[in-house]
């Protein structure tokens, strides 16, 4: 007995015609699943993941406050608080080079994937931002580079030179060949060179930013209050740069100064709802925006209510306290080499790490020192006079 072999085909378990609940849409298609902003922000030339969370990172311009943050930068989505003790106004140089960084992302990439936002100055502020630091080196290189340029009659025959000689004698393909394996090893070894810069705080940016490049907030004599309409201005500027893949820089230079904000923003009722409002907006654009703010202890000390508010909202609090005049030496270095520090720096909290509720809560562990191309932060220790020390030596000899 044979058994003949049949395509039939089993209909499905699912009815193929299924009809709709009243009330009810169709159901959702499963389309290819949408990268993740994280992961999307990744690709920006100023952007790295954090050493520590791998939280979306950018720098602040300065390689010390970077490393000092313990993220290599500040992550995106908090907000920086710079105190500064006393008269002097060494923060606002961290706060220039914070946007002078993003003014050179924006211009490496020519796509305008990075802006700049001030909050209570003018253009005037933005002129004053410091340009990048070139060794006499590079100065010499970009000089005869411009000479080699230039289409001359000595160019001209230095070009052709090399079909003068022979070819075994004529090495230049080769040269050529190993210059540029070497380039492509230091650019796979640092995958982002643009990340970070360093700036010689004696020049200035050229040339300088414009308003296209970098945006500024001022009041106007019609708005009732100012600060609501700092939240009014960034909240559109945030959501177009959270669909363009972009990034923002914010700063605030001298919060709450009389001159600049007025008296009426630093009342409880005008600060409270904008510190709500401000810290929603870094975790509603996590990947977009970064927040940098400077306040002068001298007219708000740390132990009134204002300034513990706004510490409390802020991610990351920085205290800058400088040295007295009469106590920084007159001698340029110091017998090991180093040159003295102008002040202490103070850690309260850092981004992300103290959210997570490691204490890292240092006093006068670190000083800073301001020179031409750094805003220099180490590890601070009281020097050791070492002249009365070898005195000491010679008036007690030791007998054997």
């Amino acid at each position: 007995m044979s058994f003949k072999k049949k395509a039939v085909s089993i209909p499905g378990r699912v009815p193929t015609n299924v009809s709709s609940v009243p009330g009810r849409g169709p159901p959702p298609s499963t389309g290819a699943p949408k990268a993740k902003p994280e992961t999307t922000i990744l690709s920006h030339e100023g952007v790295k993941a954090s050493v520590q969370t791998s939280h979306p990172t950018t720098s602040t311009g300065s390689e010390h406050l970077d490393s000092l943050l313990g993220h290599m930068g500040i992550p995106l989505g908090s907000l920086l608080l710079v105190e500064e003790s006393g008269s002097t106004d060494f923060a606002s140089i961290l706060l220039r080079s914070f946007a002078s960084q993003g003014v050179l992302h924006q211009r490496l990439e020519g796509n305008g994937n990075t802006k700049v936002v001030v909050v209570g100055q003018d253009d005037m502020w933005g002129k004053e931002l410091p340009g990048v630091y070139v060794d006499k080196k590079q100065k010499k290189k970009q000089r005869v580079e411009e000479e080699e340029s230039k289409v001359t009659v000595g160019n001209l025959s230095n070009t052709n030179k090399n079909m003068k000689i022979a070819w075994r004698y004529s090495r230049t393909a080769e040269i050529e060949q190993k210059a540029a394996e070497v380039a492509s090893t230091d650019v796979s070894a640092n995958t982002k060179p643009n990340y970070n810069a360093v700036f010689d705080f004696t020049s200035r940016l050229m040339p300088a930013a414009s308003t296209n490049e970098v945006a500024y907030i001022n009041p106007s004599p019609s708005q009732k209050s100012f600060l609501s309409s700092i939240i009014t201005s960034l909240e559109p500027i945030l959501k177009q740069a959270q669909e363009s893949n972009t990034v923002v820089r914010v700063l605030f230079p001298s919060f709450l100064h009389p001159v600049i904000f007025g008296p009426n923003c630093s009342s409880p009722n005008e600060l409270m709802p904008f510190f709500h409002l401000l810290h929603n907006l870094c975790r509603k654009y996590p990947y977009t925006v970064a927040m940098m703010m400077s306040l002068p202890l001298e007219l708000y000390p740390r132990h009134t209510a204002i300034t513990r508010w706004i510490e409390h909202q802020s991610d990351g609090v920085l205290q800058l306290d400088p040295f007295p005049e009469h106590l920084i030496p007159d001698t340029p270095e110091t017998s090991s080499g180093e040159k003295p520090s102008q002040g202490l720096v103070h850690i309260f909290k850092l981004p992300v790490t103290s959210e997570k509720g490691v204490m890292v809560s240092r006093r006068g562990e670190h000083a800073f020192r301001v020179g031409r191309k750094t805003f220099e932060i180490r590890e601070f220790g009281i020097p050791i006079d070492e002249s009365e020390a070898s005195k000491e030596d010679v008036s007690n000899p030791v007998d054997y």
